[in-house]
C-alpha cells in the first residue's frame, strides 16, 4: 500500500517518458555566436513533448535584435512555429529562464526535435556554461494530478554544458611604426601629424590570426612601452568604442627598438610589432642638395656616414648604430662589433661610408682586407652567396638575408656592393658602399 502511494505522487515522471537536450559542446571565450543552438528532443515514443523551462547560465548574454526590431534574438525552428510554438524569457532574474510553450512535439519523426537558435555572447571568464531543464507533456506547462505529465531528462543523449576555450585578448590593428624621438607615434612611419593612429582591438578566444573583434567591449585599454616609460605628455590609456581603442598621444624619448604592450583591467593583453626610434633623422629635400647624416668615430674605432639623393617628394634619412640584431657573415674578419642600420624613406640611391681607425685596419691586414657584412630584408648577390637572417629578431617569418658584399666592378655596377676602399692619413681606411633605391633598412658592419 505504501509503495503504491509513493509511485503515484503528483507530477512524478514514468519510466520511458524521456526527452533530451543538447547545447553546443564548446565555444571560444568572448565569441558572439549568431547560431548558438539548444536542441530538445522528444524520446518518449508514445507521448508529445509540450513545454519546457530551460534555465540559462548566468554568464550567457543574449544579443538584442538589430534595429528597428527589439528584444532578445531568439528563434524557434519553422516546424515548431507552424505548430503554434512560442517562447518567453524572464526579464531580469539571474539565472534567467527560457519558457518554451505549445511545442506539440510528436514522439517520433522530424517534428520530435525542437531547435532554439540564440544570438549568444560567450563570457570571457569561467570554464563552462551549464544549463538545467525540465519538460512536460502539456503545452502550457501546467501541473495536474496525472502521473507522467513530467518528462525525464535522458543523460546518455543529453549535453547540458558548453566548455569555454581560449582567452579573450588584445590585438593591434594599426601597428606603431618608425618614429622620431619626442614625436607622436603613428601607424605611418616618421609622420607624427598623420591621423592614422595606433589602435588596439579586443578579440575573442580563437587563435589570434582568426579571432573576432568583440564589438561589445567598451572598456579601457592601456599601453606601455617594452622598455622605460612614455614621456610625461603622453596619454597611454583610451576607452574602446565597438571593441577598438585609438591612441593619438603617445611619445617615447630615448632611441631604441620597442614594442608596445596593451592591457585591460580584466587581464587581457597583447603586444605590437617591434618598431624603431632612430638615433639620427635628417630631412632630405629637393633644393638642399644631397642629405647626409652619420656618427663620428666611436669607442669601437668605427664611424659611419650615409648620403642620399633628394626626390621630388622629399624624405628622411635615418641612421641607428647598434640597434637590432647584429649581422653575422661566414668568413667575415670583423674589425669591430659596431653595426649600422639605415634607410632613405623615399626611393633614391644611397651611398654609405664605413670608416675604421688604424687599429681596426691592422686587424684585417690593411685596407684591402676590409669587408662589409651586409643584411637586408631583400635578397642580394653576395660573396659566396647569402644566408637566411632573422632580420627583426621575431622568428623565421620575418627572415631576411645576410652576406659579404662583392665589389661593384664584379656586379656591373649593380648594388648593393662595395664601391671602393681608401686609406686615410691617420692609418685608417674608408669603405664605400652603394645601395640601390627603395631598399628598406639595410645593415652594414
Amino acid at each position: 500500500m505504501l509503495g503504491i502511494f509513493a509511485g503515484s505522487a503528483q507530477g512524478a515522471p514514468k519510466q520511458g517518458k524521456d526527452f533530451s537536450m543538447v547545447v553546443k559542446s564548446s565555444e571560444p571565450r568572448g565569441f558572439t555566436d549568431h547560431a548558438y543552438t539548444i536542441t530538445l528532443k522528444n524520446e518518449t515514443g508514445t507521448q508529445q513533448m509540450g513545454s519546457a523551462d530551460v534555465t540559462l547560465p548566468s554568464g550567457l548574454t543574449i544579443v538584442p535584435k538589430a534595429a528597428p526590431d527589439t528584444g532578445p534574438n531568439i528563434k524557434l525552428d519553422d516546424a515548431t512555429l507552424a505548430r503554434g510554438g512560442y517562447w518567453t524569457l524572464d526579464d531580469s532574474p539571474t539565472p534567467r529562464t527560457l519558457h518554451l510553450r505549445a511545442l506539440s512535439a510528436p514522439p517520433t519523426g522530424a517534428g520530435a526535435t525542437v531547435t532554439v537558435t540564440i544570438d549568444a555572447q560567450m563570457p570571457c571568464s569561467g570554464t563552462a556554461l551549464t544549463y538545467s531543464v525540465i519538460a512536460k507533456q502539456s503545452n502550457d506547462f501546467s501541473s495536474n494530478s496525472q502521473d507522467g505529465n513530467m518528462l525525464t531528462l535522458k543523460p546518455s543523449t543529453s549535453n547540458l554544458s558548453t566548455t569555454l576555450e581560449g582567452d579573450c585578448k588584445l590585438r593591434f590593428v594599426n601597428q606603431p611604426k618608425q618614429t622620431e624621438r619626442n614625436t607622436q607615434i603613428r601607424a605611418d612611419a616618421l609622420q607624427p601629424a598623420s591621423t592614422n593612429y595606433v589602435s588596439v582591438e579586443a578579440v575573442d578566444g580563437r587563435p589570434l590570426d582568426t579571432a573576432q573583434r568583440m564589438t561589445w567591449f567598451n572598456g579601457e585599454i592601456t599601453l606601455a612601452p617594452s622598455v622605460g616609460t612614455f614621456t610625461a605628455s603622453s596619454d597611454p590609456s583610451s576607452f574602446a568604442n565597438n571593441g577598438e581603442a585609438f591612441f593619438d598621444n603617445i611619445v617615447i624619448d630615448p632611441s631604441g627598438l620597442y614594442t608596445l604592450h596593451a592591457s585591460t583591467q580584466d587581464g587581457w593583453v597583447g603586444d605590437s610589432q617591434e618598431f624603431e626610434i632612430p638615433v639620427f633623422v635628417s630631412p632630405c629635400l629637393v633644393g638642399d642638395g644631397n642629405c647626409t647624416t652619420g656618427q663620428k668615430l666611436g669607442k669601437d674605432g668605427t664611424a659611419f656616414t650615409v648620403t642620399g639623393s633628394p626626390t621630388a617628394n622629399g624624405g628622411k634619412l635615418v641612421l641607428s648604430p647598434n640597434l637590432g640584431v647584429r649581422p653575422s657573415c661566414a668568413g667575415y674578419n670583423a674589425p669591430s662589433t659596431d653595426f649600422y642600420k639605415f634607410e632613405l624613406t623615399q626611393a633614391a640611391p644611397l651611398t654609405a661610408e664605413l670608416s675604421q681607425n688604424k687599429a681596426n685596419v691592422r686587424k684585417v691586414g690593411g685596407p684591402s682586407g676590409l669587408e662589409v657584412c651586409f643584411a637586408s630584408p631583400e635578397d642580394f648577390t653576395g660573396k659566396g652567396g647569402t644566408a637566411p637572417f632573422d632580420y627583426d629578431g621575431n622568428g623565421p617569418l620575418t627572415a631576411g638575408h645576410v652576406g659579404l658584399l662583392l665589389d661593384c666592378a664584379d656586379l656591373g655596377g649593380q648594388g648593393p656592393c662595395i664601391d671602393g676602399r681608401t686609406g686615410t692619413a691617420g692609418g685608417g681606411a674608408i669603405v664605400r658602399v652603394r645601395i640601390p633605391p627603395a631598399w628598406s633598412d639595410p645593415m652594414c658592419r
